[in-house]
């Protein structure tokens, strides 16, 4: 079964009509179990059979090939996660943000806090609880420029991987800083445990 099916669906309808350039386009997808090094081989072994684009699945992978990219001048796509600072062309001309970035995404939960909290946000607690991997730690970046922007105190609690456990930190959150509004930066089962817990 393919991760993306939809993406399978269009190239093969780009095919059907002669490809791009007359070129058919072949999609090659190799599971490296959210693995680093394996993605690195998977990406050297694409780059040596003639890879002319790199779909790139998972921030630690997309940090990693980064500078390969640039050296092989590959372009790589990441769709909403990776390296934040992508967004810059001139900095990283090929790694493509094909999607809202980590701090794009800090940035618009910071503004949807301000509106519910009826627009100011100085002097109100905001605590952001992430998954503590480079992932995770990403929109911490933007948050913190935000919080000194808009006056607000934020509390960042990170969660250990996969994120099974978080009674101390939701505890932390709800009783001792007693946050007005709460960003979840979460992966996997470790949004579920979230809302548990916060319900709880």
């Amino acid at each position: 079964m393919f991760l993306c099916p939809g993406y399978h669906v269009s190239v093969k309808r780009v095919n059907s009509k002669g490809g791009v350039g007359g070129h058919t386009i072949r999609v090659v997808e190799i599971d490296h179990g959210y693995e680093v090094q394996p993605g690195m081989e998977a990406y050297r072994r694409m780059r040596n059979e003639g890879a002319v684009v790199v779909a790139i699945y998972g921030t630690p992978h997309t940090q990693a090939l980064t500078p390969l990219l640039h050296e092989d001048k590959i372009p790589g796509i990441s769709p909403g996660f990776g390296t934040a600072a992508a967004a810059n062309g001139k900095k990283y001309p090929y790694l493509f943000p094909i999607a809202a970035t980590y701090w794009s995404q800090g940035a618009a939960a910071v503004q949807f806090a301000k509106e519910q909290l009826v627009g100011v946000l100085k002097g109100k607690k905001i605590a952001c609880i992430f998954l503590d991997n480079p992932g995770g730690r990403e929109p911490l970046t933007i948050l913190r420029k935000l919080r000194d922007l808009e006056g607000f105190e934020l509390r960042e609690l990170a969660i250990p991987p996969p994120g099974a456990e978080m009674k101390v930190q939701v505890r932390e959150i709800t009783r001792r800083f007693r946050a007005d509004f709460v960003i979840s930066h979460l992966f996997g089962k470790a949004p579920s445990v979230a809302l548990n817990e916060f319900t709880r």
